[in-house]
C-alpha cells in the first residue's frame, strides 16, 4: 500500500507586523522527528526555526515581533518540503501529499499561495514538455518541415505559459505571489524572428510588470536569474569587443532608468559589478563605478577609476599602445611601429592555458584571410620557462611573428600591457593606435571585416 503523508499548515496573522507570526504543520503519519523552516535570502536559504513534533505529526514555528514578508521554505524530513509565500494574509492552511509534495499542495484560505503554486505547477509542466521538443528539434536539420512544426510548438507552450502569467498578474496586481510570478516568466519572441530583432523586443520588454519598487521581490533566487538573463540578451554574436560593450552599457542604462526603489539601484549595480568584474568588460564596470544613476551617486569620480585598475599606460581604445621591438625576417630588431601592416594584432598566451590553445588555431584561421600589408599578428608566450614553448609554435603551425618574453614580474612589455590573464589581444592601427581589443576569435574577425572591408 502507497503510504500518503497529508501535511496542514496554518500561518496565524499579527496586525501590522507588530506580533510575531506562528506556523502549525500536521502531519498525518509523519517521517520526521523534526520539522525545519527556512527563507530564501537571494540564491540562499537560511534556517529561522525548527520544530520537534510535539504531539503525533504536529510542529510549531514561532517568531518575535516583526516577521519578513517574502518566500519561505518548509522542509519536513528529507523528501518533502515545499516554498510558501509568507505575505500579510490572516491565515494560510496548506495540504499536500508526501510523494508529490509540490505538485500536491493546495489551499482553501491563502489565495497568494494557491495563485503562486498554480503558475509553479504549470511551468514545471511546460519546462518537461519544452525539453522533449528541445530534444526531438535537436535531431532534425533546419530545412525539415518537421523542425518547423516542433518550433511552432515549443512557442505555442511558451506563450501558454505567458499567458497565465500575465492574467495572474493583471487580476492580483497587488499580492507578493504575482510579483514572484513576474520575475520568473520571460518575455516570449516569436519564432523565424531575426536575432538582433528578437534581441531589441527582449531588451524593450524584458522589465515590463516587473514591480522594481517592492524590494520583496529580490528574496527568490529567480530574481538574480532574471537579471542574468537580461544580460545575456544583451549579448550579440555580431557584435564586435566595442559593440558589446556599447550594448552592455545601453541596455543597463534602460534598466538603471527605470522606476525603481532607492534601495533596488544599489542592489542591481552591486550583483551586476560582481558579475563583470572577472570578464574582459572592463569598459562595463568603468560606466558602472563611475555613473551617478539619478540620485544613486558615483563610487568612483571617471578620472580616479583607472587609475586604481594599476594599469600602465591607460589601454583604453582610441590610446596608443607600447612600442617595443621584434625581430623581423633578417633578425635584425626593429620597432612594431616599423611595420607595414595597416593593422596589428598582439596575442598574449601561455602553453599552459586551455582556451589559448583552443584560441590560437582559430585565430590563425583568421590570419590566413589577410596579407601581410592588411594584418600582422605578434604572439607572445609568457611561460615562465620555454620548455614546451617552440614545441606549441611548431604544433600549431603559428607562421606569423612569434616572442617569448617569461612572466617573471619584471618584464616592461608584460607590465606596460597590463597582462595579468591569457589569451590578451589587442588590435593596433599602424601607428600603435588601439582600435580594439577583442575576447574572441568571434569578435576580432568582425572588427576586421568593419575595418578592411
Amino acid at each position: 500500500m502507497v503510504r500518503r503523508l497529508l501535511i496542514a499548515i496554518t500561518l496565524l496573522p499579527f496586525a501590522a507586523f507588530s506580533q510575531g507570526v506562528e506556523i502549525k504543520v500536521k502531519v498525518l503519519q509523519s517521517l520526521s522527528a523534526q520539522a525545519k523552516l527556512f527563507i530564501y535570502q537571494g540564491s540562499q536559504v537560511v534556517q529561522v526555526d525548527s520544530a520537534w513534533q510535539q504531539a503525533p505529526g504536529t510542529y510549531h514555528f514561532k517568531s518575535e515581533k516583526g516577521y519578513e514578508q517574502g518566500l519561505y521554505r518548509v522542509s519536513v524530513g528529507k523528501s518533502v518540503s515545499f516554498n510558501v509565500v509568507v505575505a500579510n494574509e490572516p491565515l494560510i492552511d496548506i495540504k499536500t501529499v508526501v510523494y508529490a509534495p509540490e505538485d500536491s499542495l493546495s489551499s482553501s484560505n491563502s489565495i497568494e499561495n494557491r495563485i503562486y503554486w498554480q503558475y509553479q505547477k504549470e511551468k514545471r509542466r511546460v519546462s518537461q514538455h519544452t525539453w522533449l521538443l528541445r530534444s526531438l528539434i535537436d535531431l532534425y536539420p533546419d530545412s525539415a518541415m518537421f523542425r518547423q512544426k516542433l518550433l511552432g510548438e515549443l512557442y505555442r507552450q511558451e506563450v501558454e505559459l505567458f499567458v497565465l502569467a500575465k492574467r495572474l498578474i493583471a487580476e492580483n496586481p497587488t499580492l507578493l505571489s504575482t510579483k514572484f510570478i513576474a520575475v520568473e516568466q520571460r518575455p516570449v519572441s516569436p519564432p523565424f524572428i531575426e536575432a538582433d530583432i528578437t534581441r531589441q523586443y527582449l531588451m524593450e520588454s524584458w522589465w515590463d510588470g516587473v514591480d522594481l519598487n517592492d524590494m520583496r521581490i529580490v528574496s527568490t533566487p529567480e530574481f538574480s536569474k532574471y537579471l542574468w538573463a537580461y544580460v545575456e540578451i544583451l549579448f550579440g554574436e555580431n557584435f564586435d569587443k566595442e559593440q558589446q560593450d556599447e550594448n552592455f552599457i545601453k541596455g543597463i542604462e534602460k534598466l538603471m532608468n527605470l522606476s525603481m526603489s532607492p534601495e533596488m539601484k544599489p542592489l542591481l549595480r552591486s550583483q551586476l559589478i560582481e558579475g563583470f568584474v572577472d570578464s574582459d568588460y572592463q569598459i562595463v564596470i568603468e560606466y558602472l563605478k563611475t555613473k551617478s544613476f539619478g540620485e544613486l551617486q558615483a563610487l568612483i569620480a571617471p578620472k580616479d577609476y583607472w587609475k586604481q585598475q594599476n594599469e600602465t599606460p591607460l589601454l583604453r581604445v582610441g590610446s596608443k599602445a607600447f612600442d617595443f621591438n621584434i625581430k623581423n625576417a633578417k633578425g635584425k630588431s626593429q620597432k612594431i611601429s616599423k611595420l607595414k601592416s595597416e593593422y596589428i594584432l598582439i596575442v598574449f598566451w601561455s602553453t599552459w592555458c586551455p582556451h589559448c590553445i583552443e584560441t590560437l588555431p582559430r585565430i590563425a584561421d583568421v590570419y590566413t584571410k589577410y596579407n601581410r600589408n592588411e594584418l600582422e599578428v605578434i604572439a607572445i608566450c609568457i611561460d615562465e620557462d620555454d620548455n614546451h614553448y617552440q614545441e606549441y609554435v611548431s604544433k600549431l603551425k603559428l607562421n606569423w611573428i612569434n616572442l617569448y618574453e617569461p612572466n617573471t614580474g619584471n618584464s616592461k612589455l608584460l607590465n606596460m600591457y597590463d597582462v595579468n590573464e591569457t589569451p590578451k589581444m589587442f588590435l593596433l592601427s599602424k601607428d600603435l593606435v588601439i582600435v580594439s581589443k577583442p575576447s574572441t576569435r568571434k569578435q576580432l574577425e568582425l572588427k576586421l571585416k568593419h575595418l578592411l572591408r
